[in-house]
């Protein structure tokens, strides 16, 4: 028997902040005038597993600033969403939303 209330949603836990489990961290880069997005690997293990010809993202920018603004921009979405609750580091997301 399913409990309806617990089958409403999916737990997900984020290990990496910098590149939000990705292994990957994309950015916007003008070049003659056009913008390009670019693709570095993150210093995490899902980025080590990735092929090393890609650059690490620490050639670029600072990894602990890239996941302090991802911390701060998921608890806005957490606060401004009132289909998601935090509980103790998880995330519970309503897997009916979008």
């Amino acid at each position: 028997m399913e409990i309806p209330r617990m089958a409403k949603y999916e737990a997900k836990t984020t290990r990496c902040y910098t590149c939000m489990d990705s292994g990957v961290v994309t950015y916007q880069k003008e070049y003659h005038g056009r913008t390009y997005t670019t693709a570095l690997r993150c210093i995490c293990l899902f980025g080590q597993a990735l092929n090393p010809i890609i650059a690490s993202v620490s050639t670029m920018f600072d990894p602990n600033k890239l996941a302090k603004e991802n911390i701060a921009k998921l608890r806005k979405s957490v606060v401004d969403d009132s289909e998601q609750i935090e509980i103790e580091g998880f995330i519970l997301v309503d897997s009916e939303v979008g």
